[in-house]
């Protein structure tokens, strides 16, 4: 429920468009570093929760991952701070001072976002809906 509102929280200081807001929301809190380190943190916790634990230690090893419970909702802030910075010079700026942003955007956030959009069994979402639209544009046209 925190995480929830925390989201809504920073989305409704992102539509203000304050400058005294956005500036406690990343320079005072320093939003973009625990955005980045959270993500970062997220490794680095499956193995701390591994220790001593042998048989989920070989599930990881087989590829099997846990996520910390509130990376859903990091990964949701981290993705309207980018829409929201699509709209506001103030807020793109904030973003471009942080060195290490960009990167995070196109590496760790663009994996994560990859990865929440394919279904289980590994259906590509997008993918999915482009042959779909494509298969009912050829029924459309064979037929009339």
């Amino acid at each position: 429920m925190l995480h929830h509102a925390y989201e809504r929280f920073v989305n409704t200081l992102l539509m203000r468009n304050d400058s005294g807001l956005l500036k406690a929301l990343f320079v005072d809190s320093r939003l973009l570093d625990i955005i980045i380190d959270s993500m970062k943190e997220s490794k680095i916790e499956v193995f701390r929760y591994f220790e001593g634990k042998n048989e989920l230690k070989n599930l990881f090893r087989q590829g099997r991952k846990i996520r910390k419970g509130n990376l859903g909702h990091i990964t949701r802030i981290a993705n309207i701070l980018v829409e929201s910075s699509q709209n506001s010079n103030e807020i793109r700026e904030h973003l471009l001072r942080h060195p290490d942003w960009e990167n995070f955007v196109q590496s760790t956030l663009q994996e994560t976002n990859d990865k929440n959009n394919t279904q289980i069994g590994g259906v590509n979402l997008k993918e999915m809906m482009a042959h779909k639209a494509e298969f009912v544009t050829r029924v459309l046209v064979d037929e009339y």
